[in-house]
């Protein structure tokens, strides 16, 4: 449900690419006529990515010393014009700056670049918690909707876990959280990193902490430069951390949720009518990594930086991308895609939703990316039958199949290669985890506005991170017959799309 896009930029430095005619190094006073005008953010791509010190995790000391003197002449005659910030990058040779149009040709013509582009702007989609009224269905439907039955309460959620075989409610139940690893642990993502990048959330609330008392956290971040305690819509990091690593017994007991509250009034559950929310990977440890401002959007520039920030400070071994767009045209220049590709390239997967795009088909961008696990989407039912919401009340008896493909899901070509979606995953709905600090966390209420500590949340946004999880699964299995050695991202990329 909730998708974000890259917005049109004003700026007109759109991928310039490197001319025949090298430019010489400017002198001080040329350099100074060049910053004259107004100033724009790009990120300037360089043409050498600096092969023989590729990104490694646990050993960035040694690129990020060949990428600082790779940029420092580019950089030393930008500062000539003008005092400026900026931020380099060592993941990818690039840097981030502001310039002027007349910096921006001239840095085109450098040998040394391969592209200038803008810093697009992304922005968020909020996901607004619609406001329904006893009036909002018509008498017939609710006379026609079967009564509800307690086999709708009492239940782990999201019902991904039983779709996918991963958990259920009974644990003598075959399921892949109940097999024991190599070393006879349960396969649950222990001991595997993974980081999302989203919105803000809570990482203290009851639901992120394990049965031994300990955080699923072991880093949270926030890029925005807001203040502490600045509102944010959290549905989105809500969303993505829970479906990876949720708690259903933090300190050992049971942690419920209502759903009786959280329903269309036409349809009432037995009250209480009680849920538990679990992850995919509830061993893993996550990183939460705050992008979007209280604004509302981000920068491309940002996003580069958290993705550098779970590679090289954190040492990730799973990235989830709940975000994308559909920016025209999709070049191989798109900072973000060449930062996943680094990531990967030091052992990092990467995870990514392909987007909401439903009958028009068109993957977003970074998804289109041919490294990373692009992830498409599926239905789940009983979030709806046992909310009733939706224009049709849909019931586990009427007829409806779980696991088809979902009509919001994304299933075209990418613009520059034959490109689609390498796995699907539940995610029309499931229920989530939330906060009911909506002076905080905005955007989590229920059907009424009220505030709640549980959501429903949906989309390829969900696909995604159940993904994510799953490559943590397997990560966690292959080390514990590997000697702890980990799985190529490829590998676990492979694994996925053969037993999805």
């Amino acid at each position: 449900m909730k998708r974000l896009s890259f917005v049109k930029s004003s700026i007109c430095v759109l991928a310039v690419s490197l001319t025949a005619i090298a430019a010489p190094e400017s002198t001080p006073d040329e350099a100074q006529q060049l910053a004259e005008g107004t100033q724009s953010d790009v990120i300037v791509i360089l043409r050498d990515q600096i092969a023989d010190a590729p990104p490694v995790r646990k050993a960035m000391t040694s690129r990020a010393f060949a990428v600082a003197t790779s940029q420092h002449s580019l950089i030393t005659e930008l500062q000539q014009g003008r005092t400026r910030k900026v931020h380099s990058f060592s993941t990818i040779n690039a840097f981030a700056t502001s310039v002027s149009a007349a910096e921006a040709a001239h840095l085109a013509t450098h040998p040394e670049v391969m592209a200038v582009v803008p810093d697009l702007p992304i922005r968020s989609r909020r996901l607004q918690s619609p406001n329904r009224s006893s009036n909002a269905i018509p008498a017939a439907i609710a006379a026609a909707a079967p009564s509800a039955t307690s086999s709708l309460c009492n239940t782990l959620e999201p019902e991904a876990l039983q779709i996918t075989n991963t958990a259920f409610v009974n644990p003598a139940t075959p399921q892949a959280q109940e097999v024991r690893d190599g070393n006879g642990v349960p396969v649950t993502g222990k001991g595997v990193k993974v980081a999302y990048i989203a919105d803000g959330l809570d990482p203290t609330v009851a639901g992120f902490t394990r049965p031994d008392g300990s955080n699923v956290f072991i880093d949270y971040q926030d890029f925005t430069g807001d203040p502490a305690g600045t509102p944010t819509g959290a549905a989105e990091a809500f969303g993505d951390a829970a479906s990876i690593a949720a708690q259903d017994m933090p300190n050992g007991k049971p942690l419920f949720f209502d759903i009786s509250k959280f329903v269309v009034p036409h349809y009432p559950l037995p009250s209480p009518c009680n849920i538990r929310i679990r992850g995919m990977a509830p061993g893993a440890s996550l990183v939460g990594l705050n992008v979007f401002s209280s604004l509302g959007f981000t920068s491309t520039s940002t996003f580069v930086q958290a993705i550098e920030w779970a590679v090289s400070h954190d040492d990730v071994d799973v990235i989830n991308e709940s975000f994308g767009g559909n920016p025209f045209p999709d070049t191989d220049n798109d900072p973000i895609s060449l930062a996943d590709a680094a990531a990967i390239k030091a052992g990092v997967t990467v995870v990514v939703s392909t987007g909401d795009a439903g009958t028009a088909g068109t993957l977003g961008s970074p998804g289109t990316d041919n490294g990373v696990i692009a992830v498409g989407g599926t239905n789940s039912w009983r979030v709806y039958a046992q909310t009733h919401d939706g224009a049709i009340p849909l019931t586990p008896h009427s007829g409806v199949i779980n696991n088809n493909i979902s009509a919001l899901s994304s299933g075209g070509f990418a613009q520059h290669n034959a490109r689609t979606v390498d796995v699907v995953a539940p995610g029309d709905s499931g229920w989530s985890l939330c906060s009911s600090n909506i002076d905080i966390y905005f955007e989590c209420t229920d059907f009424n506005n009220n505030p709640s500590a549980f959501q429903i949340f949906g989309g390829t946004s969900e696909s995604s991170p159940l993904t994510a999880g799953e490559a943590a699964l397997v990560i966690q299995a292959y080390r514990s017959t590997h000697r702890g050695a980990d799985p190529s991202p490829a590998l676990v990329k492979q694994i996925i799309m053969s037993t999805a």
